[in-house]
């Protein structure tokens, strides 16, 4: 059974689910360029999100845990990277050079209080 997997800016890829989930969440690490310790989950098109990470089955080991026993066949599924709050920083480095541009902006439409 296969899905698709939307990421970065009009990237996709099918992966196979019918494999162990460490290998799907590795693979998918890899593909989206992400780091090997980055948690992840996947957004269904339902708005549904489907952590790949903590939503294993009581007593069972996430090595032994299937792709396919969390995902449908056949959907299609956004890539999404669980940031913690360790791991934030602030303003985001990706933005920083404009989060500024934009913060002043949405504070002149705010008006003063």
């Amino acid at each position: 059974m296969f899905i698709k997997v939307m990421f970065g800016a009009g990237c996709s890829v099918l992966v196979n689910t019918s494999c162990r989930l460490v290998n799907l969440t590795a693979h998918l690490r890899q593909k989206a360029g992400l780091p090997p310790d980055a948690t992840i989950a996947l957004l269904a098109e339902d708005g549904n999100l489907v952590s790949l990470e903590e939503d294993l089955k009581e007593g069972a080991s996430r090595a032994q845990t299937m792709g396919n026993s969390l995902l449908k066949e056949r959907a299609i599924y956004v890539l999404v990277r669980i940031i913690s709050k360790r791991e934030r920083t602030w303003p985001p480095p990706a933005m920083s050079p404009y989060w500024r541009t934009w913060m002043t902006i949405t504070q002149s439409w705010q008006g003063p209080d």
